[in-house]
């Protein structure tokens, strides 16, 4: 219900970030047939000279909720506390430590959970830019006819073979008060880290 400019501007300024009416491109899924659900979209903030400013990590949840993870450039590594509620699997805890590229030939993304100095789990994202073109979309829709809808099929297939293979099951705690956190710069300080190696 709000335009998204203001939105994604004042989130920004919360994370100590100013755009100065520069451009902000967002890399997520389409809505097909309908039907739309990101896990995890990008946004990302310029300034008025085409340099990158931020990123936001707007993380959705099969609930219905949301809540984005906010970062100033440089933007690998970045690190806050994990304060959202994503899987059944995972706690709310630990620390989300983010990795990320800037959107130009090639694109990638990378966020890992850490907890008391381990790594629990890593979910990556890349690709290849192509030209937007007519062929490429029927082309995309007639390999992914169902994108969006097959990405939430997944999601809850993986959660049930989770469960199956005897995973402890934590219920859903309450949203978090607020709705941004901001990360901040991680020093490479442990080079045997994942997070680290680029």
């Amino acid at each position: 219900g709000t335009p998204l400019r203001p939105w994604a501007e004042d989130l920004w300024r919360q994370a100590g970030v100013a755009l100065d009416g520069g451009k902000i491109w967002l890399m997520c899924l389409p809505r097909m047939l309908g039907y739309a659900f990101n896990p995890i979209s990008v946004w990302f903030g310029f300034g008025p000279g085409g340099d990158l400013r931020g990123a936001i990590y707007e993380v959705r949840n099969t609930f219905g909720e949301h809540h984005c993870y906010v970062s100033a450039a440089p933007l690998a590594p970045h690190a806050t506390a994990k304060a959202f509620h994503v899987s059944p699997f995972f706690a709310v805890n630990g620390d989300y430590r983010f990795g990320l590229t800037a959107p130009e030939e090639h694109f990638g993304l990378r966020v890992e959970n850490w907890v008391d100095g381990a790594l629990t789990h890593r979910a990556t994202l890349s690709g290849t830019r192509k030209p937007l073109t007519d062929l490429r979309l029927l082309q995309v829709l007639a390999r992914f006819p169902l994108m969006t809808l097959g990405v939430t099929a997944a999601i809850h297939w993986q959660a049930l073979w989770i469960w199956l293979k005897g995973a402890r099951y934590h219920p859903k705690p309450a949203a978090p008060a607020t709705a941004m956190s901001a990360t901040a710069p991680v020093p490479i300080t442990h080079p045997k880290h994942p997070a680290d190696q680029g």
